[in-house]
């Protein structure tokens, strides 16, 4: 494991000093509020995993995904840490953000993509705060009218990236000239019959799926292969500037896509690596690994969808810089929708808190540009800071755990219809303190909020969770939990951690709403709560018919864990 360790992890040793006969126990805390300034800190909403337009090509950037992305700062995002994939590939420093964004002095942005298929571990990985760029997408427009059609693959098509890599069975990367192509053929309008094609590749073949980078059996080569609707295959490239030939009749057929793209197609060990710690450049000696920040940032699991937790263990244990993985994503909410009490990613994180590791919990949009779910960073006066100190500020709050995650109530019209600042809030922990005895021991967490619409959702819940559940449930916007103990004095919790709810005093448009039923609800239950069903997110919740989706009312923030660490 590496020994890179966030900051507020040199682990407070407050000097628990108990005796047992001769024997000296000391405890250790990681509280990552610690050094937190509550009277001057400022609160920069960020997402680790939010998807900024519609299309991966970058000539598409000013088109259509240009409303989505001001859109979000419509939303209060200033952190703009955008995760596309197909391409895999950070936009920033490598694209420009929107005209109306780059001319805003409040927003900074962040390298991060997301990243899928490697080779031994089915899982969606973000990177936030890393240059790591693993794979791309190109597609190339094609004239309808042009038959027989030809493509050579060379370098002058590229322009970021590199170009083809020839496939090389001995590369130390496995996934070097390994691609995936797709053909989409429709028939033109008047046609009767089925759209078809002929396709000949030169210096290419089809190859053996993921975790086999190699060509399928019989050397895979493709020579007049006749295709209805659509090829859409892995291939392998074996020469330089490979070329496809496709003959069709444009009276009755057109190629309606002709794309390209290239994926991770390595172990996750060696995808964690790269992009923690590679040097690699492209050919325009721009970074294409490792940290922008040496001190932020780091490697965060996306929807883990596993049903079981310890599937992830050696992942959170592989680097410090792993931080997490997301307990709330948009569309799954708080866990798969196959079966209640649909919080299965809820579940992996008190799971995994509980085998006395450390693991941030994330919440986030993904794809849904109107959602629910994001990070509220706890940084430094901006004003104070240089627009580069304030990017390191953002990625370091990363890093350390400060950071709390929200979600916030969808706003609407009295009719339901969604706005456009959707989840914004500014319901917010102001206080998050370990009590301490005269003697400079913790006693007790306590927890304080504020921030919520008090004309609409004027009720406030706190609670402690621990390694036993739900301890103690304060419906106020202050709460204390006094800390169990061991014989020995020393905390006998691995962790505490906080959640706050701020609700109305009704839902369903009338329907009581009270502080004991939410109390009673498990966090997707309250997650649901609403007065009208509608288009929630810009899309549909995983479960919901489209349409009838339960437009929240609730805001919902969750602390990141405080820890109590026993010697080995």
């Amino acid at each position: 494991m590496s020994q890179h360790v966030p900051l507020h992890f040199l682990l407070i040793f407050l000097g628990l000093a108990f005796f047992t006969g001769c024997k000296t126990q000391i405890q250790e805390i990681d509280n990552p509020y610690s050094d937190i300034n509550w009277g001057k800190v400022h609160y920069l909403h960020s997402s680790t995993h939010q998807h900024g337009r519609p299309l991966s090509t970058p000539s598409d950037w000013h088109g259509r995904g240009e409303e989505r992305l001001n859109g979000l700062y419509d939303q209060g995002l200033r952190h703009f840490n955008l995760s596309n994939y197909v391409p895999s590939v950070p936009v920033y420093p490598y694209f420009a953000l929107t005209d109306f964004l780059e001319e805003k002095d409040d927003v900074i942005a962040s390298p991060n993509a997301e990243h899928r298929t490697t080779t031994d571990f089915d899982m969606h990985f973000g990177t936030p705060g890393s240059y790591y760029n693993s794979g791309f997408a190109r597609t190339w427009e094609v004239d309808t009218r042009e038959a027989p059609y030809t493509h050579v693959f060379a370098d002058g098509n590229f322009t970021f990236f590199d170009g083809l890599t020839v496939y090389d069975p001995d590369s130390e990367l496995e996934s070097d000239g390994a691609y995936r192509l797709i053909i989409s053929l429709k028939a033109r309008e008047g046609s009767k019959g089925d759209p078809t094609a002929r396709i000949t590749f030169k210096g290419i073949v089809e190859r053996e799926s993921r975790s086999a980078i190699r060509p399928a059996e019989g050397g895979g080569r493709v020579e007049n292969l006749d295709i209805t609707h659509s090829y859409d295959e892995k291939i392998l490239v074996m020469d330089e500037n490979p070329m496809v030939h496709i003959e069709y009749d444009p009276e009755t057929t057109e190629i309606e896509r002709f794309r390209l793209t290239a994926r991770t197609l390595i172990p996750w060990r060696e995808a964690f690596s790269r992009a923690l710690d590679g040097d690699r450049v492209n050919k325009h000696g721009q970074p294409i690994e490792g940290l922008q920040f040496e001190d932020g940032g780091g490697i965060i699991i996306n929807h883990p969808e596993n049903s079981d937790y310890e599937s992830y263990l050696p992942l959170l244990d592989f680097d410090d810089r792993v931080l997490g993985m997301e307990v709330w994503n948009h569309r799954r909410t708080f866990g798969g929708q196959d079966e209640a009490p649909h919080d299965r990613y809820y579940q992996h994180w008190d799971n995994v808190l509980s085998t006395g590791r450390r693991m941030y919990g994330f919440a986030v949009m993904d794809h849904r540009w109107l959602g629910r779910g994001r990070s509220l960073l706890l940084v430094p006066n901006p004003d104070e800071r240089t627009r580069e100190e304030r990017k390191r500020d953002a990625l370091r709050a990363y890093r350390q755990g400060q950071f709390f995650m929200l979600i916030g109530a969808i706003d609407t019209d009295d009719e339901g219809n969604q706005l456009k600042t959707g989840d914004y809030t500014e319901f917010r922990f102001t206080d998050i303190q370990l009590e301490n005895d005269g003697a400079g021991n913790p006693v007790a967490v306590r927890a304080s909020v504020e921030g919520h619409n008090l004309a609409i959702r004027p009720n406030v819940q706190i609670r402690f969770i621990t390694e036993e559940g739900m301890e103690e449930v304060v419906n106020d916007s202050q709460a204390r939990f006094e800390l169990p103990r061991n014989n020995d004095g020393s905390i006998n919790r691995k962790y505490v951690r906080i959640e706050a709810m701020a609700f109305p005093d009704t839902h369903k448009q009338g329907e009581p709403l009270t502080a004991n039923m939410i109390e009673h609800m498990n966090v997707y239950d309250i997650a649901m709560l609403h007065d009208f069903l509608g288009v929630a997110g810009g899309t549909d919740y995983e479960g919901y018919e489209r349409g009838n989706e339960p437009m929240g009312i609730v805001d919902m923030m969750f602390s990141q864990p405080i820890r109590f660490i026993n010697p080995d």
